[in-house]
């Protein structure tokens, strides 16, 4: 199966559900250290989630990207869905900032974009 094609299903059905189970079982009117707690479970969940995929061949890195990136992505992308519940405007302007620092710093060629 095409690499690209793999992204897509990921970014089109299992980013979206991902999103959704972890909104709607967030434990909102808990305590700190509850919801940490909640985010560390779902960072472990996501990152095994993803090496398991790259060990079946399923995800290809480029540009310096690795697991830990991925990661350390997720540790910002699970909080900025719960931002962007509450404050949509602003998880847009942070979003539009961490993206084009993820470009630059990984220099993303655009152009050889498809």
């Amino acid at each position: 199966m095409n690499i690209t094609f793999n992204h897509l299903i990921t970014d089109l059905l299992t980013f979206p559900a991902m999103g959704l189970l972890f909104l709607s079982n967030y434990p909102e009117n808990k305590p700190w250290i509850k919801r940490g707690l909640y985010l560390i479970l779902w960072l472990a969940g996501a990152t095994t989630i993803e090496f398991i995929m790259l060990m079946l061949g399923y995800y290809k890195y480029s540009n310096g990207w690795n697991i830990w990136w991925s990661a350390s992505f997720d540790l910002v992308f699970l909080p900025m869905i719960i931002v962007h519940q509450k404050y949509p405007p602003l998880a847009w302007i942070i979003a539009l900032i961490l993206g084009t620092t993820i470009f630059l710093i990984f220099k993303i060629p655009i152009s050889q974009m498809k």
